[in-house]
Formats: structure tokens, C-alpha cells, sequence
């Protein structure tokens, strides 16, 4: 029996925040293995992954810190890609932008923000472009970002054939989602374990007979002697 081509669509931002606000798993277990991650969610019998698409931006390279930072994430995600050639990244942008304090008896005072910019609505047209042209059937959403909502509503008036949406929250990322859950078939939250397991080797081997290493700050520390 020929099995469903299936793709997968992931806010990496928002799984990284999801992953760096359990203390069980940050940093250590940033060096995600997306495409046997994938796999694994997958309904086996009757489904096989075809297309990643991995949305994300690199931080600003403004002080020494960040530029470390982009470093470490430029390294995930040329790692990610070249260990499986079906994660195909997309790339927004990192802005500064000014912001006022709005707090109850705030101060008012403005000052700057970096945010991620162009990747939510990336995520949400290339979502609704892949299945208008026919490229698959049905869907994985990997976010806990209300913010694709008018995208799902988009996939739902298509005519031509049912489109079958699951999400998959990222871990610390399933609260304020009802509009999320209302327009998609169904929906469940990565817990830690599955990330864990789900990890790209220490090394990677990319096409060009060079080697992506994981970033020492994301090493496990070793355990201590008992």
C-alpha cells in the first residue's frame, strides 16, 4: 500500500522557547534531530515524511554574547540539514524595535526590543502554497503560536480534497491554544523524553567531507562520581 506524503511545518523559535523554559532539558538538548523527530509523530502505516520546513531566524550579531549564540544556532540548523536533506530551512529576521512601557503605575519610558520578525507569517503562506499546489495532502504544525490561525482557517475553505492538520505543541507551549485546537483534526504537546531521544549525533557529516559539531555550551555536563 502507498503510503500518504506528509509534511511538516515548525516554528523553530518557538520550539526553542519551549525547550529553554525546562530546566530538564535547556541547553542540552537544543541539538534536535528534526528529521527523526518527524518521524516518530508520524502515523508509520499509513504515512511517510516528505517535506521539513524549518522557520527560524538568527539572533543579531550586536554583542560578543550573541554573536555566539548565532554561531551555535547558524551550526543546528546547517547540522540539521545536512543529516537529512529533507529539512529545508527558512529563514526571517531578528529587528530591534522600540517599545513603551505599558505596565499598571509603569514608568512609561521607551526602550528596545529585539524580535523575531516574518517567520510566523512564513510559516502560514508556505503552508497554504504547498497544499494549493498539490505537494501534500496533509499537514504537521510543530507551534504553540495562535498567530497561524488564519492560515489553518485558509486550509480549511480549499475544496479540492480534505486536509487532514495535526499540531504538535511544543513542550511549555499548549497553554492559550483553543483557537489552535478549534481548526486543526488534532493535537497533542512533545513531552521531554521524546525530545531527549530525538538527538542529532555529536558530529555530522555534511556533503562538501566536512564536520558540524555540536556546540560545546549545549554538551551534557558529565555525571558526578558516586
Amino acid at each position: 500500500m502507498t503510503k500518504e506524503p506528509v509534511n511538516f511545518y515548525i516554528d523553530g523559535y518557538n520550539l526553542y522557547r519551549g525547550i529553554k523554559e525546562s530546566p530538564t532539558l535547556y541547553p542540552y538538548y537544543l541539538w534536535l534531530n528534526l528529521s527523526e523527530l518527524c518521524t516518530n509523530l508520524v502515523d508509520k502505516k499509513d504515512e511517510v515524511v516528505k517535506t521539513i520546513r524549518y522557520f527560524t531566524a538568527f539572533p543579531l550579531r550586536d554583542t560578543p554574547e550573541k554573536g555566539e549564540r548565532r554561531l551555535r544556532h547558524e551550526t543546528f540548523v546547517n547540522a540539521a540539514r545536512a543529516f537529512d536533506c529533507r529539512v529545508e530551512p527558512s529563514l526571517g529576521e531578528m529587528k530591534k524595535v522600540t517599545r513603551q512601557c505599558e505596565a499598571i503605575n509603569g514608568c512609561g519610558l521607551q526602550f528596545e526590543k529585539t524580535v523575531e520578525k516574518q517567520t510566523d507569517v512564513a510559516l502560514g503562506s508556505t503552508m497554504v502554497a504547498d497544499i494549493y499546489s498539490g505537494q501534500c495532502r496533509h499537514v504537521y504544525v510543530i507551534t504553540g503560536d495562535s498567530d497561524v490561525v488564519p492560515a489553518l482557517r485558509l486550509v480549511r475553505l480549499y475544496k479540492e480534497h480534505y486536509v487532514r492538520i495535526r499540531f504538535w505543541f511544543p513542550p511549555n507551549r499548549d497553554g492559550h491554544t483553543d483557537e489552535i485546537k478549534s481548526n486543526c483534526d488534532s493535537w497533542n504537546t512533545l513531552d521531554e523524553t521524546t525530545i531527549m531521544l530525538r538527538q542529532l549525533p555529536l558530529d555530522v557529516n555534511t556533503p562538501s567531507g566536512g564536520i558540524l559539531s555540536k556546540p560545546f555550551r549545549w554538551r551534557t555536563p558529565p555525571r558526578a562520581n558516586t
